[in-house]
C-alpha cells in the first residue's frame, strides 16, 4: 500500500488497512529475500474481472512469467480451485488459504454445523483430493484451510507452536499448512525493508508518490548485492549511504563565495551599529 491523501481516480479507501488511503499494488516476491520480481498497480475494476474475479486476473498476470515448476503462495483472497487448476496447467504449483464460501470447496471445508463426533479434535486434520487439487484443514487454535497442488494429502511434519505458557512444543501439522507459512513472507520482507529506510515525500502530484515505489529498486539492489558479499558485515543502512555517495559523486548546488565588496543585509545592520556606538 502506497500511502496519497490527494485526488486521483484509482486510489482505495480500505478502513480495515493500516493505511486506509492509498494506492494498491500486487506484488510477487522471493519467499526467502523478499526479492521484487514484478508488480501491478491496481487501477480500478474492469470488465476482465466479471468471468473469473479480480484475484485470478491478478494472480495470472503476475506470475505469468515464472519458471516452471514454481511453487505460488497467496492468501484467502485470491485462492480458489479453478486459479489453481489453471496455475497447475502451465506447470506452476500453488498453495494457499481458502475461504469456506468459495465455489466447489468440499464439504469438510464448508463452515456447516456438524455433529460432535465429527469436530477435529486440536492439531487433528482432514484432507480430500480431487486431481490435482488436496483440500485440507487443520485444526490449530482455530480451523485452518487450504488448497494446495504440490503436496500430498498425508504429508506431514512436525512444527513448533507457542503454548499459553511461553513454552515451544512441537506438533504435528499437514506439510502444506507449515509450506504456506514458510512460503508466504515475502512481500512482507519486502515491505520491511521498505519501511526500516523510507524515501517518499509528500506530494499532491500522484505520480510522486509511485515514483518513490518504483524507486524501492534499492532493496532489490541490496538483495543482489548479498548474494555476492557477507550479508553480516554490509548492513543495508551502510549499502545506502555507499549508493548514495556513489550516485552523487562529489557534486553539489552551493553556489560561489559572494562577490567582494557587496555585504549581507544582517552584517550591514551590525557594521553601522557598531560606528554609531564607538564615533568619537
Amino acid at each position: 500500500m502506497v500511502k496519497f491523501k490527494g485526488r486521483s481516480s484509482f486510489r482505495q479507501y480500505m478502513p480495515k488497512k493500516p493505511i486506509k488511503r492509498s494506492f494498491k499494488i500486487w506484488a510477487s516476491c522471493d519467499a526467502k529475500t523478499g526479492f521484487l520480481y514484478q508488480f501491478e498497480i491496481y487501477t480500478g475494476k474492469d470488465d476482465s474481472t466479471e468471468n473469473e474475479g479480480l484475484g485470478y486476473n491478478v494472480v495470472m498476470r503476475v506470475c505469468n512469467n515464472v519458471p516452471s515448476n514454481t511453487l505460488v503462495a497467496f492468501d484467502n483472497f485470491f485462492t480458489g480451485c479453478n486459479l489453481m487448476e489453471d496455475l497447475f496447467d502451465k506447470n506452476t504449483y500453488a498453495v494457499g488459504t481458502v475461504r469456506s464460501n468459495r465455489k466447489d470447496l468440499p464439504d469438510v471445508l464448508k463452515n456447516k454445523k456438524q455433529p460432535k463426533a465429527m469436530k477435529l479434535a486440536k492439531h487433528e486434520f482432514v484432507s480430500v483430493t480431487a486431481e490435482p487439487i488436496t483440500a485440507i484443514k487443520w485444526m490449530d487454535t482455530k480451523e485452518v484451510t487450504v488448497l494446495s497442488t504440490a503436496h500430498q494429502p498425508r504429508d506431514v511434519m512436525m512444527v513448533k507452536r507457542t503454548q499459553k505458557d511461553g513454552s515451544r512444543k512441537e506438533v504435528l501439522c499437514p506439510k502444506a499448512i507449515a509450506s504456506y507459512t514458510l512460503s508466504m513472507g515475502g512481500v512482507d520482507l519486502f515491505d520491511h525493508f521498505r519501511s526500516s529506510y523510507p524515501i517518499s515525500r509528500k506530494s499532491r502530484k500522484y505520480w510522486m508518490r509511485l515514483l518513490f515505489f518504483i524507486i524501492a529498486s534499492i532493496i532489490n539492489a541490496y538483495i543482489s548485492y548479498n548474494d555476492s558479499h557477507v550479508a553480516t558485515i554490509h548492513c543495508h543502512r551502510d549499502f545506502r549511504l555507499r549508493l548514495a555517495r556513489a550516485l552523487i559523486d562529489n557534486y553539489t548546488t552551493r553556489k560561489g563565495h559572494a562577490q567582494q565588496g557587496i555585504q549581507f543585509k544582517n552584517k550591514k545592520v551590525v557594521s553601522l551599529e557598531f560606528q554609531k556606538k564607538y564615533d568619537y
